[in-house]
């Protein structure tokens, strides 16, 4: 007598569930994970945008070009010339060392006949990815146009 063993059809298509409900769990991990990383990475760029746009206002905000000069100078800036380089932490803090971002601030002053023309260039990065770029334009106008007053 010869003694067979045979698979009962049962265990073969709780196999293929098995089987099936694993490359599923898979595949939603996988987009789980994508949509993560691209969240995370537009919260990172939401908040380079509010940090660029507040410096840009604090351009805004000034009377002179030396007022400007020095309100960037403030804090845990950096000058090199007339860039300004500011650290923040992951949770958007400025730090003196040690930031996952870092913002740099380029102020250029050109002199024209009647004032003068402030353009400040913002870069916002994460290591060595470029988040956001921001430029803004101000005109100071001279406090004197051929011994008068402007107003």
């Amino acid at each position: 007598m010869k003694h067979t063993t045979k698979i009962h059809p049962y265990y073969i298509e709780m196999l293929f569930v098995i089987l099936f409900l694993a490359i599923s769990s898979i595949a939603v991990l996988q987009i789980h994970l994508a949509t993560k990383a691209i969240s995370n990475k537009n919260i990172d760029t939401q908040y380079a945008m509010a940090t660029a746009q507040t410096a840009a206002e604090l351009l805004y905000s000034v009377n002179t070009p030396e007022d400007a000069t020095r309100a960037f100078a403030e804090g845990s800036a950096v000058r090199q010339g007339n860039v300004f380089q500011t650290q923040y932490n992951n949770e958007w803090v400025p730090v003196s060392t040690g930031g996952i971002f870092a913002a740099e601030k380029r102020l250029n002053f050109s002199p024209t006949e009647a004032g003068t023309m402030a353009t400040l260039s913002i870069t916002i990065q994460k290591g060595k990815s470029e988040l956001y770029t921001l430029t803004a334009k101000r005109y100071f106008p001279s406090s004197t146009n051929n011994g008068r007053v402007s107003e």
